[in-house]
C-alpha cells in the first residue's frame, strides 16, 4: 500500500542515506549524501500528497455510493405509495436526504477537482453532469407529491433516475480514463525500463559465464599438472601424521583436570586423526583450521617425557603446512593468446554494458520523481551494479579472470534484486490503475427506465464487468447476499457414516503415544 511504501522510504532514508552522510569523509561525499537525502524527502512529500488525493477519491466514491442507495430507496417507496398514504412524510424526508446527498457529491467533486488535471475537469462529460437540473427535478418531485400526482411523481423519479445513472457512469468513466491514462503512461515507461534491465542482466550473465570459462580452464590445467605432485605429498603427509598418532596414544577413562593447561596425548591423538581425515577428503581449508588447533595444543605445558615427541610434531606439522601452501599457491598456467583475446573482448562488452546500466540508472532516477512510491532500492541496486561492472572491466582489461569473477557476480546479483523489485512495483501500479473505479450499485449498472417503467440498458453506457461479490470495484462490495443456514453446512450422509465408523475402530497403536502427548500438552 501507499502507507507501506512511505514507511519503507522513511526507513531507507534513516538506515541508509543518513548513515551514509554520517560516514562520509570528504566534503564532496557529504554534499552528495545531502542531495540524496533532499531528493528522497521531496519524493516522500509527493507520496504523501498522492495519498491525500486517494483519500479524496475514496470520499468521492463513498458519497456517490450513498447517493445511489438513496435513489434506490426512493424508487422502492414510490412504487409502494398509494393515494392518501400516511407514508408521504417519510418519502418527503427521503427526497430531502437525496437532495442532501446530491449536494454533498457536488461539494466533494468540487474539492476533488482542485487536485485533478485540467483535462479531467474541463471535459465535455464533466461539464454536462447537470447537478442544478437534478436539484430542480427533486423540487418538482416534491410538488407533484404534495399535489397528489403519484403517477407524475413516479415518471419524474424515473427521469431523475436516468439522469443520475448517466452522471455516475460519466464520473466513473472520467475517473477511470484519468487513472488509466496516467498509470498507462507510467506502466509503459516502467515496462520499457524493465525490458532494458532484463537485457542488461542477460548480457551480464553471458559475460560472467565467459570469464568463468577462461578462469576454470586455467585452473583445471593447473590442477592436472599438480595432480601427481599432490598425490605424492598426500601419501607422505598422511604417513607422517599416522606415525605421530602412535607417539601420542589415546587414553581410556576420565579426563584429567589439568588438560586445560598441560599438553594431553589423547587430545593430540584426536587432533592428528582429524588432520588425516581432512587430507584424505582433500579439505585443505579444513586442514588449515585443524593445523592451528594442533599447534595450540602443542604450545601447552609439557612434561619431560613429552618434550621430544612434541618437538617432532611441531617440525612435522610445520613442514606439511609449508609444502601444502606451496603446492596450492602455484600460479595458474599462462594464458594462451586465444584466452587473452576472449578477456579483452569481455572487457569491451563489460564497458559497454556499464554505460547502458548507467543510462538506465539515470532514467529510473527520473521515474522516482514521477512515481514517489517506487522502491528507492531499485535505483540503488542498479547504481551499485554499475560500480561493480566498472571494477570487473578493469580486472578484465588486466587479463585477471580470477579477479573479475567476484565483481561480475556482485553486479548480476544486484541486477536480479532490481528485477524482482521492479516487478513488484509494476504490480502495484496495475492495482492503482484499478482504484479509480467508482462503485455503482447493481441497479445503476443494469440500465434506465422507459416511460412505461421498463428497465433497459443505458445508451452509450460503458460495459461494466459482471458483478463480483469477492472483489467489487474497489476490493469491497456491499451488495445484498443470503446468509447460509445450518442446512448448508451439513456433510453428506455417507461421509458422516464413514467418520462414525472410523471412530468405533479406536486409535491406531502406532499413533497412541503421539495422541496422548498432544492432549497432555493441551492440558498443561
Amino acid at each position: 500500500s501507499d502507507l507501506e511504501a512511505l514507511k519503507r522510504n522513511l526507513e531507507f532514508t534513516k538506515d541508509d542515506l543518513l548513515k551514509r552522510q554520517e560516514q562520509a569523509t570528504s566534503a564532496d561525499e557529504k554534499l552528495r549524501a545531502h542531495d540524496e537525502i533532499s531528493s528522497e524527502l521531496e519524493r516522500m512529500s509527493m507520496l504523501s500528497e498522492d495519498i491525500g488525493k486517494r483519500l479524496k477519491a475514496q470520499e468521492l466514491a463513498s458519497t456517490a455510493r450513498d447517493l445511489a442507495r438513496s435513489q434506490e430507496r426512493l424508487m422502492d417507496s414510490l412504487d409502494k405509495l398509494q393515494s392518501g398514504d400516511k407514508n408521504l412524510d417519510a418519502i418527503m424526508k427521503q427526497i430531502a436526504d437525496l437532495a442532501k446527498a446530491l449536494a454533498e457529491l457536488q461539494r466533494a467533486l468540487s474539492q476533488f477537482a482542485q487536485q485533478m488535471p485540467d483535462d479531467f475537469m474541463n471535459s465535455e462529460a464533466m461539464r454536462g453532469l447537470g447537478f442544478d437540473e437534478m436539484q430542480a427535478q427533486l423540487d418538482e418531485l416534491r410538488k407533484k407529491l404534495m399535489a397528489g400526482d403519484l403517477e407524475g411523481a413516479r415518471q419524474l423519479a424515473r427521469e431523475l433516475f436516468n439522469q443520475m445513472a448517466s452522471m455516475l457512469a460519466s464520473l466513473q468513466n472520467m475517473q477511470r480514463q484519468s487513472m488509466a491514462s496516467m498509470m498507462g503512461r507510467m506502466q509503459g515507461e516502467m515496462q520499457r525500463q524493465s525490458n532494458e534491465l532484463q537485457e542488461i542482466a542477460r548480457e551480464q550473465q553471458e559475460i560472467l559465464l565467459g570469464t568463468e570459462g577462461v578462469n576454470n580452464s586455467a585452473l583445471s590445467q593447473r590442477d592436472a599438472a599438480l595432480k601427481n605432485k599432490l598425490d605424492r605429498f598426500l601419501e607422505k603427509a598422511i604417513g607422517e601424521l599416522g606415525q605421530l598418532t602412535e607417539l601420542f596414544p589415546d587414553r581410556e577413562g576420565p579426563d584429567d583436570p589439568s588438560l586445560l593447561t598441560n599438553l594431553d596425548d589423547a587430545t593430540m591423538n584426536a587432533l592428528l586423526k582429524n588432520l588425516i581425515s581432512k587430507l584424505l577428503n582433500k579439505d585443505f581449508p579444513g586442514y588449515g583450521e585443524g593445523d592451528g588447533r594442533a599447534r595450540n595444543e602443542l604450545a601447552k605445558k609439557r612434561t619431560a617425557a613429552q618434550e621430544a615427541k612434541a618437538q617432532r610434531a611441531e617440525n612435522s606439522l610445520k613442514d606439511i603446512k609449508s609444502e601444502l601452501d606451496s603446492l596450492l599457491g602455484e600460479p595458474a598456467r599462462a594464458l594462451t593468446d586465444a584466452d587473452k583475446r576472449r578477456l579483452r573482448d569481455l572487457a569491451q562488452r563489460q564497458d559497454a554494458l556499464k554505460e547502458r546500466t548507467n543510462e538506465l540508472h539515470e532514467k529510473l532516477e527520473s521515474l522516482l520523481q514521477l512515481f514517489p512510491s517506487l522502491d528507492p532500492k531499485i535505483v540503488q541496486n542498479i547504481g551499485e551494479a554499475g560500480n561493480a561492472m566498472g571494477t570487473a572491466k578493469e580486472r578484465l582489461g588486466q587479463l585477471d579472470a580470477t579477479g573479475a569473477v567476484p565483481p561480475e557476480r556482485s553486479a548480476l546479483e544486484r541486477l536480479s534484486q532490481s528485477q524482482q523489485q521492479m516487478q513488484s512495483a509494476m504490480q502495484q501500479m496495475a492495482q492503482r490503475g484499478q482504484l479509480g473505479n467508482m462503485p455503482i450499485t447493481r441497479l445503476f449498472r443494469q440500465g434506465r427506465f422507459l416511460p412505461g417503467g421498463m428497465l433497459v440498458p443505458l445508451p452509450g453506457m460503458p460495459q461494466f464487468p459482471e458483478f463480483d461479490v469477492d472483489g467489487g470495484f474497489t476490493g469491497l462490495d456491499t451488495e445484498k447476499f443470503r446468509l447460509p443456514d445450518k442446512e448448508d453446512y451439513k456433510a453428506p450422509r455417507n461421509f458422516r457414516e464413514e467418520i462414525l465408523e472410523s471412530l468405533k475402530q479406536g486409535v491406531p497403536p502406532q499413533m497412541k503415544e503421539q495422541i496422548e502427548r498432544y492432549f497432555k500438552n493441551l492440558s498443561e
